[in-house]
């Protein structure tokens, strides 16, 4: 990944979130494309910020992605930087340059996109949320501090699958079925159905399970499998569409 792509287009965004300049002074930042690289690194190996300071340290060959940098941002500073991305909305623009420059080496969606749904757990804080339900059939009011305030998830929602309930988000992704690329996605609460979200474009055609039958989309090709009493037809289309989507997901894995 280090060669596939341009990382100067990104040093303007991830600047954008720094104060530090001759006009206003401040402390010099770490350079912007080694915090775009670090924040890659911790979402392609799913790591912590303290995981992830110990591995550029501990590993040979994240070092070579950084371009073997003098200063390694720690544990408090990459925690600091996502966060001031977040809150800019700079991750918009981060992901539009991913998109552009994927569009421009010709990688564009010819032969369909997949949509599918995953949850993304959220930790409910068991013992406080049996607190707030004991506390609520009192009528009594709990009173957190901000620094417990900010450790409350209070946007996840509840939902049911297989008898359990779990509170958590969900990830709603398109990815080109022949390359693989996630080319769009949108994060919702759990509450919300799979079939309420139309990712695809005017010009595409995409492949979906049964969660979205009978919802419309604007693609010019719906190939969304049936559900209920299907002619033979009708099973033999669900089956070539299962394959497509099985096949395309594994090997995407």
């Amino acid at each position: 990944m280090k060669d596939k792509f341009d990382w100067e287009p990104f040093r303007p965004i991830i600047a954008k979130v720094f104060y530090d300049n001759k006009e206003t002074g401040g402390r010099p930042h770490i350079e912007e494309v080694i915090i775009i690289k670090t924040m890659l690194l911790q979402s392609w190996y799913g790591l912590s910020d303290p995981e992830l300071e110990f591995m550029i340290h501990d590993r040979l060959s994240f070092r070579n992605f950084l371009d073997f940098p003098k200063n390694i941002p720690d544990f408090s500073t990459i925690w600091k930087i996502r966060e001031r991305l977040k809150n800019t909305d700079m991750e918009t623009e981060i992901w539009t340059e991913v998109q552009r420059q994927l569009d421009a080496k010709g990688y564009t969606i010819k032969n369909g996109s997949i949509q599918d749904a995953a949850f993304i757990e959220s930790d409910l804080g068991k013992k406080r949320h049996y607190k707030e339900k004991k506390a609520k059939k009192k009528d009594e009011c709990i009173e957190y501090t901000k620094k417990q305030i900010s450790h409350i998830d209070k946007d996840a929602t509840f939902s049911v699958k297989n008898n359990q309930i779990h509170h958590r988000y969900k990830t709603h992704i398109k990815i080109d079925k022949d390359r693989h690329f996630i080319r769009k996605y949108k994060i919702t609460t759990a509450s919300v159905h799979d079939s309420n979200i139309d990712l695809a474009t005017t010009d595409d055609v995409v492949y979906r399970d049964r969660g979205y039958t009978g919802k419309e989309t604007i693609a010019k090709g719906n190939a969304t499998m049936k559900r209920g009493n299907l002619t033979v037809r009708e099973k033999r289309r669900n089956y070539k569409i299962s394959k497509k989507e099985h096949l395309e997901k594994d090997r995407s894995l």
